[in-house]
């Protein structure tokens, strides 16, 4: 935490692993997400309190009448009392258009809240919700959540847009024009859909981090190409462009999902990337880097999350993140005989070994390091798992 008036930052004790923290309504304490608790802690001091488990943390609102509302899972809106009490769902999915909702933020009056929906391109964008019941109304297509300012406006957004818009609530829809805030504004961390670069004070202020609509780069192992991400199309889609700028940027192939590199083979055939998905979440996949057939091949793809994937030396292993009992532990999945596949745990041959490290809480990306005759990685704590 950093006050206004300084330029040094503290850590706040007991906060350690902490995702996408918010305010209470008088700044005097700070809810979060680690290690798959919702908790909150009194910036003057003392430990924190778990309120909730939640096993897809995706930000959270805290209301003046003490309400917070988060993400539970990988789905719907969650709301509890500040004091603590039993989770209660405040929204309804639509399964053939939504896959989750996300990044709450409440309207002045405390009754009324915006959030994103990660779904398909008719489903998702920015809804109008109420804690008083009744079915959310969609407000607006966005490639970000929105946030009010003051009078009366919601910003959000679009493309590389910051942009706001009058918001009439009676209606529950956005009226006028458009108004163009800045440009250009980066519109997500990287394979977090909704999430928002941007943030707006009570008095109308509007700080915001600057950047276009590419992301996410990624060099080739021989160091002639780079991968990266971009909005050139809507959703953020895979393109390889040569690192000398010889040749022209090549789409590698079009998705309506957010697709981020994440890592390139040794030998440079494959592309691994993740996406999002409105059913699961973040999936793992490998894309073929030469031929003329391009069809992506799945990795892993479950309920669960799963992310910040890295192939191994040897390329028989890819080592991620995932959810998948608890919050972000890290897993391997196996590749055989020329095909990158993940077969259901369980198995011995090519199965997924789950690493649950009792001190890593965190749980960031993952890095292969030679380890003999046997494959290990370690992560950003000193911890590494092999495989039996």
């Amino acid at each position: 935490m950093r006050a206004l008036d300084k330029t040094d930052a503290q850590p706040i004790a007991g906060t350690e692993g902490a995702d996408y923290p918010f305010w209470s309504p008088d700044s005097r304490s700070i809810a979060y997400t680690a290690a798959g608790k919702l908790k909150r802690i009194d910036i003057a001091g003392g430990p924190p309190q778990t309120l909730a488990n939640t096993s897809a943390p995706r930000g959270g609102a805290w209301g003046a009448d003490g309400t917070i509302l988060f993400t539970a899972s990988l789905g719907p809106l969650s709301r509890v009392a500040a004091s603590g009490d039993d989770p209660v769902t405040v929204t309804r999915l639509d399964p053939q258009r939504q896959g989750q909702h996300v990044f709450p933020q409440f309207l002045p009056d405390g009754r009324h809240f915006l959030f994103y929906v990660v779904g398909t391109p008719e489903g998702s964008g920015i809804y109008l919700g109420s804690l008083d019941g009744g079915e959310p109304k969609r407000l607006a297509a966005a490639n970000s959540t929105g946030a009010y300012l003051a009078p009366g406006m919601i910003a959000f957004v679009r493309q590389t847009t910051l942009i706001a818009q009058r918001l009439d609530l009676n209606r529950g829809e956005l009226v006028g024009d458009p108004v163009r805030l800045a440009d250009p504004v980066s519109s997500s961390e990287v394979g977090v859909t909704g999430f928002s670069s941007f943030s707006i004070s009570a008095d109308g202020r509007v700080a915001y981090r600057s950047g276009g609509g590419d992301i996410a780069p990624l060099w080739s192992p021989d160091g002639t190409r780079i991968a990266f991400s971009s909005l050139r199309r809507g959703p953020f889609n895979l393109y390889v462009k040569s690192a000398s700028g010889a040749s022209a940027e090549e789409l590698l192939f079009e998705t309506p999902k957010n697709t981020y590199a994440q890592d390139w083979s040794s030998n440079g055939q494959f592309l691994l990337y993740s996406d999002t998905d409105p059913k699961t979440g973040r999936d793992l996949w490998a894309l073929p880097m030469s031929g003329t057939d391009r069809k992506p091949i799945e990795i892993v793809k479950t309920p669960f999350e799963e992310l910040n994937g890295q192939f191994s030396p040897d390329m028989r292993w890819v080592a991620y993140e995932t959810n998948y009992g608890r919050r972000h532990p890290t897993a391997l999945a196996s590749r055989r005989q020329g095909a990158l596949f993940r077969r259901a745990g369980g198995e011995v041959d090519g199965c997924v070994h789950h690493c649950r490290r009792r001190d890593v809480l965190g749980g960031d990306a993952c890095a292969f390091i030679p380890s003999g005759a046997r494959a290990g990685f370690r992560c950003e704590q000193p911890a590494v798992c092999r495989l039996p």
